[in-house]
């Protein structure tokens, strides 16, 4: 080193040409915020990196070792030794607690869980955030009556197990253990009972996979209604102990739940009964967003169902948004049907029933037979009712279930790229080989909606989906082009099906695409991923002259024209 220059302190002396300068030291607060954000999330082990931070230098070890909030972050994942440590030296700043394991295969030591929890539930005091797994034969006694810091708490279990009385104290907020609880979350974890009071200030209540355990709807609607500043509700397959029968009978009992905070109501794979129940006593804000996935097991699900469930929220849901989206799902269990507006959600498993139109005219659809149809209350946009196949309906047997849409003039797109070639040849072939009638089909969503009262049955009609427009295709390979060729030709050269004069079914755009690409890519590195075969120039020209001459065909995103160059 040049011996006029020193460094100590980073002050240059010794040239002329350097002007003397001095790093200002970090404001304290900013270094703590850094070394925070530095930290990883609170269920890995934070002992290797407190320790790789402390090695630094003299001055980041002095203020790591003297910053208590730096070892409020307790994780089941550290050593016992380094828990104790850090419950020491966190003084009295509110603790972030993590006592669950990161997944259900993860290696569970019981004595090193059960030693964790006694050395935090001496602190309970000052539990802020608090994730705790649970295991029914611990016995605990009660840390403290009151938790002043609680702001959130989530219960795991392994499987379903029920919930200790140690830490049922921590949710039920009688005589006000839990003044500031904003949020509670329970997987797989089932409360011995349902009657508890979950405290007035909860804003995000969850239930996950509760199985066959679960609060019972009027036990449902008696915790809601002790916590009137619910912000989010999310129920994932939460199944009662009394079984589906809902209310029935104690309906009049049953309490109308005013959540005006209400922002987001995500009802998932929960039993017919149980989501009909809350939808029809919950009064709701119109902009909350409503997401709501249940099976109906019923025939008219109209009656069964929508009326009841949606009684008091139908006038909010057009408010909400015009409908942006309906998608008929076919999988392995049957038809699905999606409905989207601006703010709300809803999707229904209807199974191989065709109950699906009657969902289709709640939602102001026309279901009447042919292409000359209106839709109601207001014409929808273009492309807004498709009819899609998913990977899982392979495993159904036959496409004779189809016969109950197949004289839909809603439906205006259909899109197969989730199918084998083969299944998918198998499509098209059963589609030009005949469309099969569709029995008539009475409905009983019309009595609830003003229009034709005649609209709730509808005539036979041979023509498969007379109104189709657009056609997406798994075009992994050129046999596919084969396939809709004959599709197309099984519908006569002046548009309308073989045999079936007047009635429209013209195709305006075919798409031929891979989704299987879009997984590969994300896998391997490009030079790796496939690219689809090569087109046969042949047979996309006959397609293109099977087509009326405003058609469009795109192969794998490039849009191919008659002068046999793709644009």
């Amino acid at each position: 080193m040049d011996p006029e220059t020193s460094i100590q302190g980073f002050h240059i002396t010794g040239r002329p040409s350097v002007i003397n300068s001095r790093i200002p030291p970090l404001p304290l607060e900013i270094l703590v915020e850094i070394l925070l954000l530095s930290l990883p999330p609170v269920h890995h082990a934070q002992a290797p990196h407190i320790t790789a931070l402390a090695l630094v230098c003299h001055f980041w070890n002095t203020v790591i070792h003297s910053t208590p909030i730096l070892w409020s972050r307790i994780s089941i994942a550290d050593k016992i030794p380094y828990v104790q440590k850090s419950l020491l030296k966190s003084g009295k700043a509110p603790l972030d607690v993590y006592g669950a394991y990161p997944t259900a295969n993860s290696p569970v030591n019981h004595e090193h869980h059960l030693q964790f929890l006694r050395d935090v539930g001496r602190h309970a005091e000052r539990w802020k955030h608090a994730t705790l797994q649970v295991r029914p034969t611990e016995k605990q006694d009660s840390p403290v009556t009151i938790l002043p810091l609680l702001e959130s708490i989530k219960l795991r279990a392994k499987y379903p197990s029920q919930v200790p009385d140690v830490y049922l104290s921590l949710l039920d907020n009688a005589g006000g253990r839990t003044p500031h609880l904003r949020q509670i979350s329970l997987y797989t974890a089932v409360l011995p009972r349902w009657d508890v009071l979950f405290p007035p200030s909860l804003s995000k209540l969850t239930m996950k996979n509760i199985w066959r355990s679960g609060p019972s709807s009027l036990e449902l609607l008696s915790i809601l209604a002790a916590c009137p500043n619910l912000v989010v509700l999310r129920l994932y397959q939460v199944f009662s102990a009394l079984g589906n029968s809902g209310l029935n009978s104690n309906a009049d009992a049953a309490p109308t739940v005013q959540l005006a905070a209400l922002q987001k109501l995500s009802l998932r794979d929960i039993p017919e009964s149980l989501a009909r129940d809350l939808l029809a006593q919950l009064r709701l804000p119109d902009d909350c967003i409503i997401s709501v996935r249940s099976t109906i097991s019923n025939a008219n699900p109209t009656t069964s169902f929508l009326n009841t469930a949606f009684s008091h929220h139908r006038e909010a849901l057009q408010r909400a948004g015009e409908i942006r989206q309906i998608k008929i799902d076919v999988t392995r269990s049957g038809f699905s049907l999606l409905a989207a507006g601006g703010r709300w959600h809803i999707r229904l498993v209807l199974g191989l029933t065709p109950s699906v139109r009657d969902v289709l005219e709640w939602f102001g659809l026309n279901i009447e037979s042919g292409s000359k149809v209106e839709l109601h209350p207001k014409p929808l946009p273009d492309q807004l009712v498709s009819l899609e196949f998913s990977e899982s309906a392979e495993v159904l047997s036959g496409f004779d279930y189809l016969a109950s849409v197949f004289d839909l003039g809603c439906i205006t797109k259909i899109k197969t790229t989730h199918l084998c070639s083969i299944r998918q040849a198998a499509l098209f072939s059963y589609l030009s080989r005949n469309g099969a009638p569709a029995e008539p089909m009475p409905t009983t969503a019309t009595q609830e909606l003003t229009g034709d009262p005649g609209a709730g049955t509808h005539k036979a009609n041979p023509s498969p989906f007379p109104c189709l427009r657009d056609l997406v295709v798994n075009g992994r390979k050129n046999d596919a082009l084969k396939d809709v060729i004959d599709f197309v030709r099984s519908r006569a050269d002046d548009g309308t099906v073989s045999g079936v004069p007047g009635t429209s079914a013209r195709l305006k755009r075919i798409e031929f695409v891979d989704a299987s690409l879009e997984t590969i890519q994300s896998s391997l590195v490009p030079s790796l991923v496939p690219h689809p075969e090569e087109a046969s120039w042949d047979l996309l020209a006959e397609l293109l002259d099977v087509m009326d001459n405003d058609g469009e065909v795109y192969w794998h995103g490039q849009r191919v024209v008659k002068a046999g160059i793709v644009e």
